[in-house]
């Protein structure tokens, strides 16, 4: 009974944050409340903003509340890896904003610190990765191009598929290999805004290393997403 009225709720709901009624920014009830308010049980209403969270309609915070974030479904994108084919799918499904670009060496960044043999120079690509059609960024980034793939027509303000597609077309070569490695961390303070997180909230951390033929790195990457905007996918296969 509660899978068939779940859904009557999350439609209810979606009707009225559509029309106004319920207002992006508001928080709404505690559980408790909005379920009597409703007329149904907790654990229906659970199972409602479950899925609204997973549209990315709603933010719920341990004993920080609900709040409605969206007045439409988010888009959630996959980040599977050491998979080309799904980092050039998240490029085609959003696009990489461009908000500075400046020289720097290892002394100038911690992110460099483990790439002293690589070049002496790098060329940084800061920005945010934006869903179409939505302009909330679920990801900050630094690229760091070494000197030998840096001179990239990209300059601040421009919105690209990707810093590595940029370099593929330039060069006309192709990423051969891909080191992704991924993990759970407290956003930095310097992007919580920007990803509309809070202070001290989750974030996932994604580090990519991508390699042309030759073995050379071609781009090394440092992206903090919006852990309710992203899904986490991996592949793992088992030899006999």
């Amino acid at each position: 009974m509660s899978q068939v009225l779940y859904k009557k709720v999350v439609d209810s709901l979606l009707d009225q944050i559509g029309s106004g009624d319920i207002k992006v920014g508001q928080r709404l009830p505690s559980e408790e409340i909005y379920a009597e308010q409703l007329g149904v049980s907790r654990s229906t209403l659970r199972l409602a903003f479950t899925q609204l969270e997973q549209k990315g309609i709603i933010r719920r915070r341990k004993r920080g509340g609900t709040d409605v974030i969206s007045d439409k479904p988010v888009p959630r994108f996959d980040l599977v890896g050491g998979s080309v084919i799904d980092l050039m799918m998240l490029s085609k499904d959003s696009t990489y904003l461009v908000q500075e670009v400046k020289q720097c060496t290892h002394r100038d960044s911690e992110d460099l610190a483990n790439y002293l043999d690589v070049a002496n120079r790098w060329t940084c690509f800061s920005g945010v990765r934006l869903a179409s059609e939505h302009e909330t960024p679920f990801g900050c980034a630094n690229c760091y191009v070494p000197e030998h793939y840096a001179e990239l027509a990209i300059e601040p303000g421009d919105r690209i598929a990707s810093v590595f597609g940029s370099i593929e077309k330039q060069y006309d070569i192709s990423v051969a290999r891909v080191n992704q490695y991924v993990s759970a961390t407290t956003c930095p303070e310097q992007y919580t805004s920007t990803l509309g997180l809070e202070t001290n909230e989750a974030a996932l951390s994604m580090k990519l290393e991508m390699r042309d033929k030759s073995d050379r790195i071609m781009l090394c990457s440092f992206t903090y997403f919006d852990p309710a905007r992203v899904n986490l996918n991996a592949e793992i296969r088992i030899e006999d």
